[in-house]
């Protein structure tokens, strides 16, 4: 797999997992905790996710 494609799947996984945030907080069946908690677990995901691609871009990995 090519950098670009790699970089690619992760930013449809932080887009995916943004609707899920985003559903998460339309959801009113979840107390205000377990909202916080997921969300703030997404978001960790997220930079994570930024990290390799910065990284990514970086080493010139996976050309």
């Amino acid at each position: 797999m090519k950098k670009e494609e790699l970089i690619e799947k992760i930013k449809a996984n932080n887009r995916l997992l943004n609707a899920v945030v985003q559903e998460m907080y339309l959801d009113n069946s979840l107390n205000i905790r377990t909202r916080d908690y997921y969300a703030s677990n997404i978001t960790s995901v997220r930079q994570n996710g930024d990290q390799i691609i910065q990284i990514l871009d970086e080493e010139g990995i996976a050309e």
